[in-house]
């Protein structure tokens, strides 16, 4: 054997050009790289599914309470004089007064909604009652009153003034009689205002001379009424 024929045997045999010993390495590498990636490690292959974070959507806008009573329970903040008088069935307002809810102004504007139940004592022949609305003061506020033959009114008091923007007027819905039970509502949207007694429409009227102020109840001459059940609310901003 020549010194060439040992220096060729001293090498590994090749295959296809190429060397077992590296045919061998690449063989492991693949194998370790399919291990690694059945392990799921970071960077190498497909790593287990991850559960998709949970995203939860912003609430959309809803109604917001800014104030609720039975008015039952002698509530506080109420007027307790002056025709205003909170007993243990209702609030009652006598005669030709306004009683204004324990609510701080609203900013300019605002919607804003207010129900409430209303029935008179006794069986008054001509008189009004409901809700005031926008309140400034005893002089400067808005009104929406009913009658007990079935009207109603959409009102403006400016500077102790009365100035009827919707007269009395006849609808079918109001229930009628002097101890008739009525929840009426009024939701104001801007210088836009609708009512609603007992959940039907009774008329709407636009107007913008009061664009904030409080809530109320009222009652008129030789009458008085009892509320109950006061809500007032507005849209979330």
């Amino acid at each position: 054997m020549s010194v060439a024929d040992e220096s060729t045997r001293s090498h590994s045999p090749q295959v296809g050009g190429r060397t077992v010993k590296g045919w061998l390495f690449a063989l492991i590498a693949l194998l370790t790289l399919a291990t690694l990636s059945g392990c799921g490690l970071p960077g190498i292959g497909p790593a287990t599914p991850q559960p998709t974070p949970t995203i939860t959507p912003t609430p959309r806008p809803s109604e917001g309470v800014l104030y609720e009573d039975t008015l039952t329970d002698h509530p506080s903040g109420w007027p307790d004089a002056h025709g205003c008088s909170p007993q243990s069935d209702g609030y009652h307002v006598k005669g030709n007064t306004i009683c204004p809810a324990p609510l701080p102004s609203l900013p300019s504007n605002v919607e804003i909604r207010v129900t409430v139940r209303a029935v008179t004592i006794g069986d008054p022949i001509s008189t009004s009652y409901g809700i005031v609305f926008r309140y400034k003061d005893k002089q400067n506020y808005y009104g929406f009153e009913i009658t007990p033959d079935g009207k109603y009114v959409f009102y403006k008091e400016v500077n102790n003034k009365f100035n009827a923007i919707v007269d009395y007027t006849f609808v079918g819905v109001i229930r009628m009689g002097g101890t008739a039970v009525n929840t009426l509502e009024i939701q104001a949207h801007g210088s836009h205002y609708a009512f609603y007694d007992d959940g039907a429409p009774v008329g709407q009227g636009d107007d913008t001379t009061f664009t904030t102020g409080g809530c109320g109840v009222d009652g008129s001459a030789n009458t008085e009424v009892i509320y109950t059940d006061i809500r007032i609310d507005s849209p979330k901003k």
